[in-house]
């Protein structure tokens, strides 16, 4: 007699139960519970030692591939940070030894993945060597805005590299992935104001830092496999693995990416906090909170001072006229391109960095990234720079605009 096959049916209960669980196990995945499992920005990850001595191989030989009329090159314990040297007028045939070879020396010396996220790419000698990676079996991911493909610059040079099976994941909304961030074999990550393109490199003033911490290489993967995955904007988790750092000597570092960290309330807070000074560099400076935090800070004896670029003071929303009226000394920049930096320097000691403008944009559209260090080493490199273009833009050199 043959044997009869029993099955087992879920009882309606158990199917709840299970689905209940699929949907605790994506949500924490998602990063939802962070608030109550406690990975906030209000606890600190701490690192007993620096972990970027700037004697390492390959701090030396991205330094060494930096031509110091292209960019200024310093090095602390933790970080390498660059600033491009702009210089008018900019021609083809000077277009070598700017941050970007930094930034292909760390590619062409890369054992097993590339993450890059431009929202603009079109920088002939960096394809090349992703091209090179990628025939060396380095996995290489890109993620760009497509708001830019309409440059025939970028529509090559991103061909080159979809033609080279190197997959790009493309932003197609209306608001911008504006980050611009390097990941090399989980161990090293770039980030600043610096889009991946000539203009940016050889025309804008911006800036970049450099660094082989650990915590904060995995928050900026991190955030690079989200946006390659295409969560951006509303859909992007808030999962940083590391949101405050800190290092030997007192050196904190606070990650944020926008929209889900909502990071103004942040900078509206350390500006209010101010005990000395505050300077400013800005591509778009359009945020009231900000500006008013600013301006009350000037009211108090504070010295605060901006630069920004020119084109923009006079735009729709600009707080260039409402800081200048409120007797801040506010400068229109005097780079004959783009002043593209986005940074604060605040009592000497804490650098704003990133790629947030100070915008309503920034803090509630697009996917940015933005760093908060209390690092007076750091610190006073970006204080040198803001001093260098502060000066420029009281005494402008005649560049016919």
């Amino acid at each position: 007699m043959a044997r009869s096959k029993s099955t087992t049916k879920l009882k309606p209960w158990q199917i709840i139960l299970i689905l209940l669980i699929a949907g605790l196990v994506y949500c924490y995945q998602e990063g939802y519970f962070d608030r109550w499992l406690g990975r906030t920005s209000d606890q600190p990850t701490s690192v007993a030692q620096p972990t970027f001595p700037a004697n390492q191989p390959d701090a030396n030989a991205v330094a060494a591939a930096i031509d110091p009329n292209k960019a200024s090159v310093a090095q602390g314990a933790w970080y390498q940070v660059f600033f491009t040297r702009p210089s008018y007028p900019e021609k083809a045939a000077g277009r070598k030894g700017g941050v970007d070879a930094g930034i292909i020396a760390d590619i062409d010396a890369a054992k097993s993945t590339i993450y890059i996220a431009s929202f603009d790419f079109d920088l002939d000698l960096m394809t090349n060597a992703l091209i090179r990676a990628k025939k060396r079996k380095v996995k290489v991911q890109l993620v760009v805005d497509d708001e830019n493909l309409v440059a025939p610059e970028v529509a090559e040079t991103t061909g080159r590299l979809e033609a080279a099976k190197i997959p790009i994941t493309w932003d197609e909304r209306s608001a911008f992935m504006h980050n611009k961030i390097v990941v090399i074999d989980d161990s090293i990550v770039w980030t600043g104001s610096m889009n991946l393109v000539v203009n940016d490199v050889y025309r804008n003033n911006n800036n970049m830092l450099r660094s082989r911490v650990p915590e904060l290489v995995a928050n900026y993967r991190q955030r690079f496999l989200d946006l390659f995955a295409g969560k951006m904007g509303g859909k992007a988790p808030k999962n940083t693995p590391h949101p405050v750092i800190k290092l030997a000597g007192g050196v904190q570092i606070e990650t944020y990416f926008s929209p889900v960290d909502k990071p103004r309330a942040k900078i509206v807070n350390y500006i209010k906090n101010a005990k000395q000074s505050v300077n400013v560099l800005a591509f778009s400076f359009t945020d009231d909170d900000t500006a008013q935090a600013l301006i009350n800070r000037h009211k108090a004896g504070l010295e605060v001072q901006v630069v920004m670029e020119a084109r923009n003071a006079d735009g729709t929303g600009s707080e260039f006229g409402i800081l200048e009226k409120a007797g801040i000394p506010i400068f229109r920049d005097a780079n004959c391109y783009i002043l593209h930096n986005k940074t604060m320097v605040i009592d000497e000691k804490i650098v704003i960095t990133g790629s947030y403008n100070f915008t309503a944009a920034a803090e509630n559209n697009n996917d940015e990234n933005l760093l908060i260090i209390t690092d007076p080493d750091l610190a006073r490199h970006y204080l040198a720079e803001f001093d260098r273009l502060y000066a420029q833009a009281k005494n402008p050199a005649g560049c016919g605009r």
